[in-house]
């Protein structure tokens, strides 16, 4: 987003800034839970479903989604 306000000349929204902030915040909480459980194999077994259930979804729907 840094690059492409300084390079495109892209404007910087306040919605940009809130979904780079929440991607940022989601990857630090999963980062610091699986270095709190680095021996289990539990929260990837739940997670792979769901990110394949959402790409497939967000494939098929995804134009509607947004604005």
């Amino acid at each position: 987003m840094l690059l492409s306000a300084l390079i495109l000349k892209e404007p910087i929204t306040g919605k940009k800034a809130l979904g780079v902030m929440m991607g940022c915040s989601g990857a630090l909480i999963l980062i610091l839970t699986s270095a709190a459980h680095a021996d289990s194999r539990v929260g990837e077994a739940r997670l792979l479903p769901k990110g394949r259930k959402n790409g497939s979804w967000f494939t098929v729907h995804g134009s509607r989604c947004f604005f």
